[in-house]
């Protein structure tokens, strides 16, 4: 962001740090005082909520002028959050019949559950975000792209 901004702005982003440290300090200490250890986790998800949403309100106010909108760009698809609330409830329910009191076969049988919702989500990925997936493959070193073309192309079948 300091690439871009003016010297006023950048000023009153530091200004913004500033006070957004104190107030996490605080937060930090109360929380904990309250919470224990966990409080601490509870301060950096508020602390860590504040910095993406200033992030967040600069890209949009950068990009405000133009037709590019890269925060739109970057929310999943519909159907890939379709994917996640189905994934989310079958884990869930999963859970709820086969885990914890009921024996080891069942603890086995909630992973497996587990482990297939993942394989069915990992493909509603590749098949769903394909512009996600070249962009990574183009990123990715080129030991770890030959690792995933071998299991996609074995695993999945993938029509570019």
């Amino acid at each position: 962001m300091f690439a871009v901004m003016s010297q006023e702005r950048v000023d009153r982003h530091n200004r913004f740090l500033t006070v957004s440290s104190l107030l996490y300090l605080f937060v930090s200490y109360v929380f904990t005082g309250v919470f224990g250890s966990v409080g601490l986790i509870f301060a950096n998800c508020i602390n860590m909520s504040v910095r993406i949403g200033c992030s967040l309100k600069y890209i949009w106010d950068f990009f405000s002028t133009t037709s590019f909108n890269p925060i739109r760009r970057s929310l999943p698809s519909g159907s890939l959050l379709v994917t996640f609330v189905i994934v989310l409830l079958l884990t869930a329910l999963s859970e709820a019949c086969f885990c914890c009191g009921h024996g080891w076969p069942w603890k086995l049988l909630h992973v497996g559950v587990g482990l297939i919702c993942l394989c069915c989500l990992l493909s509603a990925i590749v098949f769903i975000e394909r512009d996600l997936c070249q962009f990574l493959h183009q990123r990715l070193p080129r030991t770890v792209t030959t690792r995933l073309d071998f299991i996609v192309n074995h695993f999945f079948v993938v029509n570019t």
